[in-house]
């Protein structure tokens, strides 16, 4: 029943709706803001200021997939949409997108074969396990978003919240809710101040960077009647400018 309820609600979440305007002394805000950049890695966060009495709420991230691409194992693009769906084939290497005997040591790939194995120490292991060694778990893996440690809590009422991820070619999509699991009990966030996920992506190698951002696109925060909390004029967003 909550999967069915939720499905439901990422297909209406990007419609128009009426908007309740609030008093307040600190503009609400969406922002993306810099974390990390290795020479093949982009890290940042997506986070939210200011943003009270919301259920839910949605938002759509663009980047240059010119430059970037989703930080997950490779896999066949059948569609070419630059993100994996359940019918593709992907290939259990790891997030070094490499197999053993081309791993070079330092978490990247060699083009020549080694005899030597899993140089990258990222081979699943059942009984001991991080979350970097994720070759041959037999499952794609796309850490591309991360949500918060809050967003995965079992604790009330944060077991009523769910959420929705994917990241394709040029786009990230995040959409999170709590579902009303007993009737008259609709849990709402008061007021969000935080971190709401980490967001990683992998830079296409030769690209060049100091032309590229990242920005936010469509969004949405839902009162628990469906209704918009705010509309454009009332939230910032913030724009990332990405350099070399």
């Amino acid at each position: 029943m909550k999967n069915i309820i939720f499905a439901s609600f990422v297909c209406l979440i990007f419609h128009s709706c009426n908007t309740l305007i609030q008093d307040r002394d600190i503009s609400p805000t969406l922002a993306l803001r810099f974390q990390n950049q290795t020479a093949t890695e982009y890290e940042f966060s997506f986070e939210m200021y200011s943003i009270e009495n919301i259920s839910a709420f949605a938002c759509e991230i663009f980047f240059d997939e010119d430059v970037f691409e989703i930080y997950s194992e490779p896999f066949t693009d059948l569609d070419n949409d630059g993100g994996w769906d359940y019918d593709e084939n992907f290939y259990d290497y790891g997030l070094d997108g490499c197999e053993d005997g081309f791993e070079d040591g330092e978490g990247g790939c060699n083009l020549v074969e080694s005899s030597i194995e899993d140089l990258n120490n990222d081979n699943y292991n059942s009984s001991d396990s991080t979350s970097s060694q994720l070759e041959g778990n037999s499952i794609f893996d796309d850490q591309t978003i991360i949500f918060e440690d809050l967003f995965n809590s079992n604790i009330p009422p944060m077991n009523d919240f769910n959420y929705v991820k994917y990241a394709e070619g040029g786009k990230i999509s995040l959409v999170g809710a709590f579902v009303e699991e007993t009737p008259g009990q609709q849990y709402v966030f008061e007021i969000l101040d935080q971190k709401i996920a980490t967001l990683k992506l992998r830079i296409k190698s030769g690209a060049v960077l100091d032309s590229s951002v990242i920005s936010i696109g469509n969004w949405q925060l839902l009162q628990p009647d469906g209704n918009g909390a705010y509309f454009g004029g009332m939230v910032a967003t913030e724009t990332l400018y990405v350099t070399q």
